[in-house]
């Protein structure tokens, strides 16, 4: 799993967070958060919270996808070394 920070710790900004994480993983489309039975359902438990608009939500996409991008470049570096020694010792027996 990818985790995306931000350098604020409001409310507000761990929602956009976590709308980020929710969209990209589950590839919705960005557009959701201007669905007006979204906002109801979201808003239910939290009347007073702001959502995004889809071009704050496109923002905040682009702004996390270079660490997003990073981690997952280490997470399969990591792999390939594992799949490496997994085949020597393979090659070994």
């Amino acid at each position: 799993s990818v985790s995306y920070s931000f350098s604020m710790t409001s409310l507000t900004v761990r929602v956009r967070a976590n709308l980020v994480r929710w969209v990209t993983e589950s590839n919705r489309p960005i557009t959701i958060v201007e669905d007006e039975t979204f906002w109801h359902i979201f808003l239910a438990g939290r009347p007073t919270t702001s959502l995004p608009s889809r071009f704050m939500l496109t923002r905040d996409i682009k702004k996390a996808f270079p660490a997003a991008s990073a981690q997952i470049h280490q997470e399969n570096l990591k792999l390939y070394e594992v799949q490496g020694a997994v085949m020597r010792d393979f090659d070994g027996l």
